[in-house]
């Protein structure tokens, strides 16, 4: 993943995250807790500084246009092939 020609090395589920919810066209909140990142002590007060201004970045971008809503089908999805 990458922002002009710098690769994205932190907060990349920042990157995808915010695309994802900017274009999403009928966006539902979940209160249950999905996921909990917890770094170690030394990880976070070593990257904690370049992770925010990485943040900072991404959230600085031009957002993305959402996407309109699926009509809902009135037919069947197909059955799933596995290889």
């Amino acid at each position: 993943l990458k922002m002009g020609e710098e690769w994205i090395e932190l907060a990349s589920d920042w990157a995808f995250m915010l695309p994802i919810v900017e274009m999403a066209s009928r966006p539902v909140h979940i209160a249950d807790t999905l996921y909990i990142y917890d770094p170690s002590p030394r990880e976070r007060d070593r990257y904690e500084q370049e992770r925010e201004s990485a943040i900072s970045r991404i959230i600085a971008r031009p957002r993305y246009a959402p996407l309109p809503p699926n009509e809902p089908s009135s037919e069947p999805p197909p059955p799933e092939t596995r290889g």
